[in-house]
């Protein structure tokens, strides 16, 4: 067990960590963080306001408002552009 003080940031892949934890990949564009046991199939036990993110500043993680809102938008457009395609489908045999 390793217990850290209120102030010790933690470093993976990196030894001058600048925040609480801060994992670096070496790859642009992958955060190298992985939340193996959150799925879309997990289920959330408390209600949430938005949605995790990442501020392009700097990399951090936050939390923006409207998530569900956009999840709902971005499905409703999914399924329309799925119905779009089996038209296509159905129209090419």
């Amino acid at each position: 067990m390793v217990i850290l003080t209120a102030t010790t940031n933690v470093g993976i892949g990196t030894t001058a960590p600048q925040k609480r934890l801060e994992v670096v990949d070496g790859t642009t564009g992958n955060s190298g963080l992985r939340l193996t046991s959150l799925t879309g199939a997990a289920s959330v036990p408390t209600p949430v306001n938005g949605v995790l993110s990442v501020d392009p500043a700097n990399g951090d993680v936050i939390l923006v408002p409207g998530g569900e809102e956009k999840t709902l938008a971005l499905e409703a457009r999914v399924t329309e552009l799925e119905n779009k395609l089996n038209t296509f489908l159905a129209q090419a045999k």
